[in-house]
């Protein structure tokens, strides 16, 4: 019939199968048939199209091939270990920057200390060369620490901490008394202390000190004086009470330009050397010590002031010797022979102030223990 002349192409199936419009599966024929035209060369595939299969879920990496979750975990505690070392680094800095400011800040303080007192030092130095002396003297400004332990009581053979009457009368050691005429209890710093008038019959006297009566042994003689006039003795040492007869001499005092003064009978003649012009009405600790080793030396404020190691002779009376403080016991005007007119401290009065803590050693007292006195 005409209808069924048409050529049928052989190569193209009659029953084509399109996916898109049915839900049927091809038979196996038609998807032979269909399966070279789904087929595209790579050089006519379209890559913007989305590929037809299924993608495989693949796990997010953030951290090389290490999964996020342990690498970021990683990752935090990593900069927050660092941090604290940072954080740490920096602390130690500040302390130690602090430390330093400190350090720095406190050797500046004690060099200037050191340089008003070596400045001060140097000028009173320049007024004690008024009075010249033939022994040769040794002048030192060394201030030297204080030890934190107070001076040993070894060898202390008076104590007068010169407190509350009548109690000042008697040493601590409960072995010698004393006498005072004309004298006051007056309060200061270190509880009470005497005031004397600085007349002949106001004065302070100690009996029966043997280690001053031997030329063999050595002494320190130490005490806190606060003068209301730069004159007169401080310390006298006799042989009898009532000060002039027999062997006598001034120990301590002030020599005719105010300057403090100490000295010992060297055998012919008085040895002495010279301090400080000490301020008025202000409290200076003075302290006197001999020894055949050391010579005589006087410290000031618990610091050597000046040393003549040549006095190594003291030509001492022999018997125990009465000390008295302020007073020589002799009327002025002094006999010209009289003991009160002995050495660079004779024939200058009695002294005017106050008077704390006498203490008296039979052996040289050591710098350290010096310095340790005077901070009491």
């Amino acid at each position: 019939m005409l209808c069924n002349n048409k050529k049928t192409d052989s190569s193209i199936s009659v029953n084509h199968f399109n996916p898109k419009y049915s839900n049927s599966e091809p038979t196996d024929d038609a998807n032979l048939a269909i399966k070279p035209s789904l087929k595209q060369s790579k050089s006519t595939r379209d890559f913007t199209k989305p590929k037809p299969q299924a993608q495989k879920w693949r796990k997010r990496r953030c951290c090389g091939n290490l999964p996020c979750l342990p690498c970021c975990v990683a990752a935090s505690l990593l900069g927050t270990v660092l941090f604290l070392i940072g954080l740490a680094g920096l602390l130690v800095a500040l302390l130690s920057s602090n430390q330093q400011a400190s350090s720095s800040t406190t050797t500046s303080v004690i060099l200037t200390i050191t340089t008003v007192s070596t400045t001060t030092t140097s000028a009173i130095t320049t007024t004690s060369a008024i009075i010249t002396t033939s022994a040769t003297t040794t002048t030192s400004t060394t201030t030297t620490a204080c030890s934190p332990v107070f001076a040993s009581s070894l060898n202390l053979v008076a104590y007068f901490p010169l407190d509350s009457s009548p109690s000042y009368l008697y040493d601590v050691n409960a072995t010698l008394t004393a006498t005072a005429v004309s004298v006051t209890n007056v309060p200061d710093e270190r509880n009470q202390c005497l005031s004397f008038t600085g007349t002949i019959n106001s004065y302070f006297q100690v009996s029966n000190i043997a280690s001053l009566g031997s030329s063999t042994t050595p002494f320190s003689i130490a005490l806190y004086i606060s003068p209301s006039i730069l004159s007169g003795t401080i310390v006298h040492i006799s042989m009898f009470k009532n000060g002039t007869d027999g062997w006598c001499l001034p120990f301590m005092g002030f020599a005719s330009t105010t300057n403090l003064a100490i000295q010992i009978w060297g055998g012919t003649t008085a040895k002495y050397v010279l301090g400080p012009i000490p301020p008025l009405n202000s409290w200076t600790h003075v302290v006197q010590t001999w020894s055949l080793a050391n010579g005589l030396i006087l410290y000031i404020n618990g610091a050597l002031y000046a040393q003549d190691s040549t006095v190594t002779t003291y030509g001492a009376s022999g018997v125990a010797n009465y000390l008295t403080l302020v007073s020589t016991l002799e009327a002025i005007p002094y006999p010209a022979n009289g003991c009160s007119t002995t050495g660079v401290l004779g024939g200058l009065g009695y002294y005017n102030g106050l008077v704390d803590e006498l203490r008296v050693y039979s052996r040289e007292l050591n710098a350290s223990e010096v310095c340790a006195l005077a901070e009491y």
